[in-house]
């Protein structure tokens, strides 16, 4: 250590802001996130810690933290390759507006370009699916949603018509009769309510949300498997093996009898989550996993600020957060103050965390903002091992140059930078 380097502390206030931290492989982020989410849980803040890699260290130190805090009942555990000790956790357990869970399955599915119109059929037929489960009162799920995309959607076109019937028309079953007299099987008994609501009941009672079921169920069954095809992949992926119960848990299973939990349990109970990815054994997988739990803890975020249901803070820990940005991730970033959200990233450069938000090009995604100014080097994280750069920082919504009022001339931003060094007392960056 030179003279002149010391104990860098930041004021709780100011983690308000979202932190960053910058630093090459063996830098010590991680060591750094050991610090930040032990003060977090002795706080009896909500932590939730998404780590592609699976630190274990970092694993051991919040659970070790529940412990140290008299409290171990508040540490929850999820791994894909430990399923055994896994909870079971639900990412499409919290949405304001079914659409939602579409556009985030849709978001993980590959795509060309940003206009593909494969991932858009895609995700109306996701929209289409959910609606139709909306209709028979049940909660989307990743196997159900697989389940209707790969087979068909003829049982949950049989289910809700009879639902929406039976709630709107009454005694339509003798009226309905001739329909369905030559119904020998599941298709044809679909195909004879569908023609039962087109010819009666569209005119007296149409419902638009079943109607684009109906058109999923009409459409040309080849064409359908052919525009799906990129989306079908990562739904496999995602439900298959002891992933299926994992992500789509049942309640009603009496044989499995590990725990199930959401974003918005975890958050409302102030537990501590560490969220495994398992990235390395299969990163296409574990980044899925990622994208779509922090989707999902966007919309805990929106009830959260629209609503105000808690007060009390929430530390999120995004460790190689290249792996997981998306859209959701980036609103969480610009809204979360607003929800009480703290958010804690680690990458290695803003150049690979960029290139994580490709689709979302209009942002800039470098730390700009800081409470202290310190002459930035070339040595910091990329020349000297156990220094990471520390940085406060948020997004703009426009181009990285910008002008000030009535200037013709670019106003050039000052990056405002902390160089620390890994401390090994606990309490020595921030405080309680």
């Amino acid at each position: 250590m030179e003279v002149s380097e010391g104990d860098i502390r930041q004021p709780l206030q100011h983690t308000a802001g979202h932190t960053l931290l910058v630093g090459t492989t063996g830098a010590g982020k991680t060591r750094a996130f050991d610090v930040l989410v032990t003060q977090a849980v002795l706080r009896g803040e909500a932590v939730i810690i998404i780590d592609p890699k699976g630190d274990k260290d970092l694993m051991a130190c919040a659970k070790r933290a529940c412990a140290l805090a008299k409290r171990p009942d508040r540490f929850v555990y999820f791994h894909p390759a430990f399923p055994e000790d896994s909870v079971r956790l639900d990412p499409l357990h919290n949405f304001n507006r079914p659409s939602e869970i579409a556009s985030r399955i849709s978001a993980i599915s590959p795509s060309e370009s940003s206009n593909d119109p494969f991932k858009a059929f895609g995700q109306k037929s996701l929209d289409n699916v959910i609606q139709g489960l909306m209709v028979i009162e049940e909660r989307p799920t990743l196997v159900k949603l697989r389940r209707y995309l790969e087979g068909g959607p003829s049982t949950l076109v049989i289910q809700a018509l009879e639902r929406y019937f039976d709630n709107n028309l009454g005694h339509w079953r003798h009226e309905a009769r001739p329909y369905l007299k030559n119904a020998k099987d599941i298709d044809s008994k679909a195909l004879g309510l569908v023609k039962f609501y087109r010819e009666v009941v569209q005119y007296q009672l149409p419902n638009l949300d079943l109607e684009g079921l109906l058109s999923l169920f009409e459409h040309d069954r080849a064409h359908f498997s052919k525009m799906v095809a990129s989306l079908i992949p990562i739904m496999n992926m995602l439900t298959s093996g002891s992933l299926g119960p994992l992500l789509s848990p049942n309640p009603y299973d009496v044989d499995d009898l590990r725990p199930i939990t959401n974003t918005g349990h975890i958050i409302e109970k102030a537990q501590v989550a560490y969220i495994g990815l398992d990235s390395l054994s299969d990163g296409m997988v574990g980044s899925a996993i990622g994208s779509i739990l922090l989707a999902d803890l966007a919309a805990v975020a929106g009830d959260r600020y629209n609503y105000g249901v808690s007060d009390r803070p929430v530390n999120v820990f995004v460790d190689e957060a290249a792996e997981v940005i998306n859209d959701p991730f980036i609103q969480v970033l610009n809204k979360g103050r607003g929800a009480k959200i703290r958010l804690f990233i680690a990458t290695q450069t803003c150049k690979a965390s960029r290139h994580g938000v490709k689709s979302c090009e209009s942002r800039c995604f470098d730390p700009l903002l800081g409470r202290n100014e310190v002459t930035r080097t070339n040595r910091g994280a990329e020349g000297i091992s156990g220094r990471v750069i520390f940085a406060d920082f948020f997004l703009l919504g426009s181009s990285k140059k910008s002008f000030g009022k009535n200037s013709d001339s670019p106003v050039r931003f000052q990056c405002h930078l902390f160089r620390i060094e890994l401390l090994t007392n606990w309490c020595a960056i921030g405080g309680l």
